[in-house]
């Protein structure tokens, strides 16, 4: 039996409402038969995570180190895992798709883009797109636009957007490879994720309980030093 392949929305930090079709549209495709990781079901719940944070750190350590926390889970843990990443390109862009979308781009992985068309004319539409994968974070693999109005709902939206996306992976032939290459492997960009999430995540399987939240948060200050040196491109 085949394994199933495994899905990852870039996560939206800025725009957290994006957040709503990216897990409606992963959760979709696990209904097709995918897996899928996702920030809103898999990861952590920001607050929660700053506020075990900030019983041990000064309030204004507090953002870095669960950012450095969420991306070792996302970069480290997810990411590595998944097949396809999913990437939602609506403006204004978000600053965490970016660097997601720059690090799934290391990762070689397929990408595949969605965002909904504006409602100009034909070619202002290919601009956009053209101007939009122009950015070096967001050359994507292939580009899935749509166009919705205000009673479309995220629901009947992402069933569309589910359809669309399992036909291009289907003609593309993909299939389940947790294998890295020896670049990804030895690239000084990534090794900081996959060593902070060996150290953060060990044996936790349930990482938004009380327990677990504890226990990353105190490897996370016993390596500290390790941490502080992970340095994140501007997002």
């Amino acid at each position: 039996m085949e394994e199933r392949i495994v899905v990852y929305p870039a996560n939206a930090l800025q725009h957290p409402e994006r957040n709503i079709l990216n897990s409606e549209v992963a959760q979709g495709l696990e209904k097709m038969g995918y897996r899928a990781y996702f920030a809103q079901r898999d990861g952590f719940d920001f607050p929660d995570l700053k506020k075990a944070l900030s019983k041990e750190l000064k309030e204004k350590s507090v953002d870095s180190a669960a950012k450095k926390i969420t991306y070792c889970l996302d970069l480290g843990k997810f990411m590595p895992k998944s097949d396809i990443i999913l990437i939602n390109y609506n403006q204004p862009l978000d600053g965490n798709i970016v660097m997601e979308s720059f690090y799934a781009k290391k990762f070689g992985k397929f990408t595949i883009g969605f965002g909904e068309e504006s409602k100009k004319s034909q070619t202002d539409n290919h601009k956009m797109h053209h101007e939009t994968n122009q950015y070096p974070a967001f050359r994507f693999s292939v580009s899935v636009p749509y166009s919705a109005d205000k009673e479309t709902s995220e629901k009947d939206l992402a069933k569309s957007l589910v359809y669309r996306i399992n036909q291009m992976v289907t003609d593309r032939g993909t299939y389940h490879n947790e294998t890295l290459s020896r670049y990804v492997k030895s690239n000084s960009d990534l090794i900081p994720f996959f060593d902070g999430s060996a150290i953060l995540f060990h044996n936790i399987e349930e990482i938004r309980s009380k327990k677990s939240l504890e226990k990353i948060v105190s490897r996370y200050m016993k390596n500290k030093k390790f941490f502080d040196g992970i340095r994140l491109i501007k997002e």
